[in-house]
């Protein structure tokens, strides 16, 4: 019957005597007697259609989720490792379709990208509403759809609505471009209700990067629920066991020794969704040979037939294809992965280092740098920091050390996952050329200061603004930009950020001080006024006896107030000729990069001209300085417009665009010294040791003091970003643009 895929009960006298001395659960004992003799297919890759019975663990990420807490709104993991399952599951769970709870699963993936608005979610909201009787039919606007969620939920205590969106990524993007309209007003209507209206938004490593964006609404909506491997405690890994081995039971077959379900669960990374593969078409594969050894109706199946022959290799693939599906997400994580499995293969101590001791963040981006994909600016050690985070969290990668701040493949099936050396290697030359998705990203992300108005921007990086704006880390701050590439408004874009800035500890206000010092005083005479950023513009003729005295008061001190001087690239220059300390971190904004640029051109409507070369002469042409980007705006339109072979216009443009020297604030000498570079390292990156000795043979100054020069010029944001002495010394498009300009 197995053979032949028959299901069927086999009931017989010997099944009734049984049943009769059953004393409850009958069904359920017959079911278990009875189904191994016929063919059964328990498990499923269809994550919309798992019964009850087949769902394992999750307890506390459901129990989250249906509490009417912060918790649980926000679930993330990678690509067909169960988000979906969990959140149908959930669904059914809950849904009480003549009762007071109800719950609706939308699939949301087009929302936010090319085919719909953001906005757009009301109206699929509304239609899910309608066609269950909650509302009227509507416009699909916003107001529409609350004032029917407010009228059904008025009408009795009882009742509570749980909206399960998922694929959420592009409307998350969407979102975080304009100053998160739609998701504010979710987040309203959430709290508004206590919650009695609850939206979970699932999706890939969007929803974790927005979750942790400074000042997104998402901050608000509690920790995010991870769906990693199932064997993060003792409970999860019973589950996990379980999934492997009482479905198997009900379809006939048990495992030789109690060891093989847990190398299973090793193979397949501890991810119930690929127990669910890997059981399925194990079952398949079984349902077509003969009968084999063990007692009964139940088969016992051995090392070979569960990892061995041409089936394996198909369960085998696909776990690989899945895993890989993950990796894709983002090439950065497919370069990392891969280079670390180059590294495990190439080196001595590969193997300890990759699994089981692990390597530094510094040493991890020092690997993959030589490969790093040509489309995407580098990260600075922090980002990159934060990027292996995510990775642990998608189960790619773990933590090592005593410490846990050392980072390796998370076990050695990962590593068999990534494939053998030939193929690795391959695949890395081909990720330097791959496109990144249009994805957020706080290290380079510049937002919208009002929703309604795209020009004025955050003259800082969504990571530099929560840095420069965390109460955390008390003191005052020096932020030095060039009015020429960030703009004269940068007081008033700084303040208008503040106002609407709110941290953990809730919502902050923001003055300008534009009068003379000795009015600061009043400033800092009171808590009444709340937490506060102090700006201090940079012709108020504040100095370093300012900072020392800021750095003194109690309110400073205790992360009160913060104090933003506001300087031009000439006090840089005088601080560190002066080698002198204060008492004051100094930011240092960074030109727009390809990741800025390519979310600018989505949100401009620009996306026609988001292309490798096209964007290769915008940058060139504009040095990724905001101000020439924004005037050039009605130029890229009428490029558009046309719809014709941008190349032309472009090099028209790139033609007018100049930004010399003094317009930045850099002195002569060190023109001179950027037009010395220039000839030497043309676009190209050369070791620091190697230019400091050409430049010593040329210029005739002495190392060290070339060296400080060389730092001067990156701290301009001349170069490109990184560690010079590790990453190399070359000029990145504004460095290029300001030489091009000098000559």
């Amino acid at each position: 019957m197995r053979r032949d895929k028959q299901s069927v009960l086999l009931i017989d006298e010997t099944q009734v005597f049984h049943l009769s001395t059953c004393v409850s659960d009958r069904m359920e004992r017959l079911f278990i007697c009875a189904a191994p003799f016929g063919y059964l297919q328990p498990y499923t890759t269809n994550a919309g259609n798992i019964p009850r019975e087949m769902f394992f663990g999750r307890r506390d990420e459901i129990e989250k989720i249906l509490s009417r807490t912060s918790d649980g709104c926000l679930v993330y993991g990678g690509r067909q490792l169960g988000k979906s399952a969990l959140l149908h599951h959930v669904r059914k769970l809950y849904d009480e379709p003549q009762g007071a709870r109800r719950a609706f699963y939308l699939k949301i993936d087009e929302i936010g990208g090319q085919a719909w608005p953001a906005a757009h979610l009301w109206r699929e909201i509304g239609m899910a509403l309608f066609a269950e009787g909650i509302g009227t039919k509507g416009d699909g606007t916003a107001e529409h759809v609350v004032g029917a969620i407010r009228n059904w939920l008025a009408a009795e205590p009882d009742r509570r609505i749980l909206m399960l969106l998922d694929e959420t990524d592009a409307f998350l993007a969407a979102e975080s471009r304009t100053g998160f309209p739609n998701l504010g007003r979710l987040k309203d209507l959430m709290e508004e209700s206590a919650r009695r209206f609850k939206v979970v938004f699932a999706g890939l490593h969007n929803v974790r990067r927005m979750a942790r964006a400074p000042n997104s609404p998402l901050v608000h909506l509690g920790d995010p629920i991870c769906i990693g491997p199932l064997n993060t405690s003792a409970a999860s890994s019973a589950e996990a066991r379980r999934l492997v081995t009482e479905p198997m039971r009900a379809a006939g077959f048990d495992y030789e020794s109690a060891e093989l379900a847990w190398d299973i669960l090793a193979r397949v990374n501890h991810y119930p969704s690929l127990v669910q593969v890997f059981c399925k078409a194990l079952l398949e594969g079984l349902g077509n040979l003969p009968r084999t050894v063990g007692a009964g109706p139940r088969w016992l199946l051995a090392r070979a037939q569960i990892f061995e022959g041409g089936s394996a290799q198909e369960i085998n693939r696909q776990i690989r294809e899945r895993f890989q599906w993950t990796l894709n997400l983002d090439p950065r994580y497919e370069l990392i992965a891969k280079a670390l499995a180059l590294y495990r293969l190439d080196r001595l101590d590969g193997n300890a280092a990759v699994l089981r001791n692990g390597l530094s963040a510094e040493a991890f981006a020092d690997e993959v740098a030589p490969w790093w994909p040509k489309g995407i600016d580098r990260l600075g050690i922090d980002d990159f920091r934060a990027f292996l985070e995510e990775m642990v969290d998608l189960g790619v990668l773990a933590r090592y050390g005593l410490r846990l701040d050392r980072y390796g493949l998370r076990s050695a099936q990962v590593a068999q996952m990534l494939g053998l050396r030939d193929e690795i290697e391959a695949q890395i030359m081909h990720i330097a050329e791959k496109e990144p998705r249009v994805d957020y990203d706080a290290a380079q992300f510049h937002r919208r200061i009002v929703m309604g108005d795209p020009v004025r921007r955050a003259p800082l990086a969504d990571r530099a603004l929560a840095d420069l704006f965390d109460t955390a880390r008390p003191g005052p701050r020096v932020l030095v930009a060039a009015p020429s590439v960030w703009g004269t408004d940068i007081a008033e874009r700084l303040r208008d950020l503040g106002n609407i800035w709110v941290d953990d500890k809730g919502p902050l206000t923001a003055v300008i001080h534009a009068g003379q010092m000795t009015g600061l005083r009043s400033l800092f005479g009171s808590t009444a006024r709340g937490r506060q950023i102090v700006i201090i513009p940079a012709n108020t003729g504040w100095d370093e006896k300012v900072l020392e005295w800021l750095a003194r008061q109690p309110l400073v001190l205790s992360g009160a107030v913060i104090p933003i001087c506001l300087a031009e690239p000439e006090w840089l220059i005088d601080h560190r000729q002066a080698d002198a300390k204060i008492p004051a971190r100094i930011i240092l904004p960074r030109p727009w990069g390809e990741g800025m640029l390519r979310a600018w051109l989505e949100e401009q409507g620009l996306g026609a001209l988001d292309d490798r070369t096209t964007r290769a002469r915008m940058l060139a042409g504009s040095g990724g300085a905001a101000v020439l980007l924004s005037d050039a705006r009605e130029v890229f339109a009428k490029v558009v417009a046309a719809g014709n072979d941008p190349t032309v216009a472009l090099n028209e443009w790139y033609d007018t665009q100049r930004l010399p020297p003094h317009a930045i604030g850099l002195p002569p000498r060190f023109a001179s010294l950027l037009r010395e570079l220039h000839g030497l390292v043309g676009d190209k990156v050369e070791d620091l040791a190697t230019i400091e000795a050409l430049l010593c043979d040329s210029t005739g100054s002495d190392a060290g003091l070339l060296g400080r020069q060389l730092r001067l010029l990156s701290d301009f944001g001349l170069l490109a970003s990184g560690d010079l002495a590790t990453d190399g010394v070359s000029l990145n498009p504004l460095g290029l643009l300001v030489t091009r300009s000098s000559d």
